[in-house]
């Protein structure tokens, strides 16, 4: 009975640890910039471009903070590198919030999106109040992650449903409109001569 507690309580220590690592509050500007460029309407962009993107900004949002804080941690500064203690947050969370307005700085020179900038802006500001809440409370970094995913699944679903709502409207404005060209043109040549002469060369 014992084996089998502990068994299953390794299971679970495993099973935490994995969805810690997998949804690491570093991740989330790589996971969120992920979602955009490939199920918003930026996925028509080349490919390479969109690598590009995502390359830039996960070395910039996830590897340089991770860098920082392995440094840290080989000067004794920090005890850990999953920073348990909140009062060795400060630092790590200042810098990654100066990578997170670097990255935002760089979609806006590439001209992305307003939307999308102010997703690593709000990444930024999310991380800033974390900043402040842990020099006296403890806040839980993967809830304001995962929150900033959310909203922008949001933001992003309801871009993508009014640019497939303005493509139908448009779409079913010209099958109207050739319908009716048709309509008048097939009415006789008395209809015809009532439209432009290229709409009279195509009922000839």
């Amino acid at each position: 009975m014992n084996l089998k507690s502990l068994t299953a309580d390794k299971l679970i220590g495993a099973a935490a640890r994995f969805f810690s690592t997998v949804l690491n509050p570093l991740l989330a500007p790589a996971y969120g910039v992920f979602l955009v460029l490939w199920t918003s309407v930026l996925c028509y962009l080349p490919s390479g471009t969109r690598m590009a993107v995502l390359t830039v900004i996960f070395g910039t949002t996830c590897i340089l903070p991770m860098i920082l804080i392995g440094v840290l941690h080989n000067f004794k500064i920090v005890k850990n590198k999953r920073l348990d203690d909140p009062k060795e947050r400060f630092y790590p969370y200042l810098f990654t919030i100066l990578c997170y307005i670097g990255a935002a700085s760089y979609l806006n020179h590439t001209h992305a999106p307003l939307w999308f900038v102010m997703f690593l802006v709000g990444c930024a500001l999310t991380c800033l109040v974390s900043t402040i809440v842990n020099l006296k409370w403890k806040i839980s970094a993967h809830m304001g992650g995962m929150g900033g995913l959310v909203a922008l699944l949001k933001s992003t679903f309801r871009v993508w449903a009014r640019s497939t709502f303005s493509t139908c409207f448009v779409s079913q404005s010209s099958c109207r409109a050739l319908w009716a060209h048709r309509a008048l043109c097939s009415a006789g040549t008395r209809s015809c001569k009532c439209l432009p002469a290229s709409s009279t060369a195509a009922c000839a």
